[in-house]
């Protein structure tokens, strides 16, 4: 499969779940390589995200000048 890199950077704001679950079935058979710069934001999106995360067994790299503080922790 191809492998996909995704960037995700900034807040954590309602509807992100379920973008990111779209994005991800326009790619069913792609290896997706989530890529994280963000401070925060909503947990109940964040938790949502890092169940589908951990489903598609992805790897998540938060590159060394980022950031991925407070519910991105969860992800």
């Amino acid at each position: 499969p191809d492998t996909v890199g995704l960037l995700a950077t900034g807040r954590i704001v309602q509807g992100d779940a379920e973008r990111f679950r779209e994005m991800l079935r326009s790619r069913p058979n792609a290896r997706i390589l989530l890529v994280i710069d963000s401070g925060g934001g909503l947990v109940v999106e964040a938790a949502e995200m890092a169940s589908t995360v951990a489903r598609a067994r992805m790897t998540v790299v938060v590159p060394r000048d980022a950031v991925c503080a407070s519910a991105c922790f969860l992800i």
